[in-house]
């Protein structure tokens, strides 16, 4: 959105990628700041917490530890992408497309743990493995 702004107002600052670069990171760090304590907080009243298997005692400590946090780091990261690159270029809907994907196989993993209450009722190894590469095999057959 900046890089065609910046087009059409001609200025040139948003046209170099470091500063593009520069403000997306900034951007999804200030998103971040705002709401993962409003995540967390929601989060922990709604009891989203990743089951701890009561065979392994050294976890205890993190029995409440909300989870799913995944999800807000994707959120930021393509809201600031979406504001700061060239939009024109379809190598960038390749690369979010791909992030989107693997953000969906990671918060189907977690969403079935949690509302199993069951550590082991996620995604399988096999189910992650297949999931991701079917994903990467797309994303390299369709942009490259």
């Amino acid at each position: 959105m900046l890089f065609e702004l910046s087009e059409f107002l001609n200025i040139n600052l948003f046209g170099y990628l470091s500063v593009r670069a520069g403000l997306a990171f900034m951007l999804a760090f200030i998103l971040m700041l705002f709401i993962m304590p409003k995540y967390l907080s929601w989060a922990i009243s709604q009891n989203a917490n990743q089951p701890i298997s009561k065979y392994i005692p050294a976890h205890a400590s993190k029995q409440k530890t909300p989870t799913m946090g995944g999800a807000i780091f994707l959120l930021s990261t393509v809201i600031a992408s979406l504001i700061t690159v060239d939009l024109s270029n379809p190598y960038i809907w390749g690369g979010l497309v791909t992030l989107i994907g693997f953000g969906l196989v990671g918060f189907q993993d977690d969403l079935g743990k949690v509302l199993s209450g069951d550590n082991l009722k996620g995604l399988t190894a096999r189910g992650k493995i297949i999931s991701q590469a079917l994903i990467a095999t797309f994303a390299t057959v369709i942009f490259i």
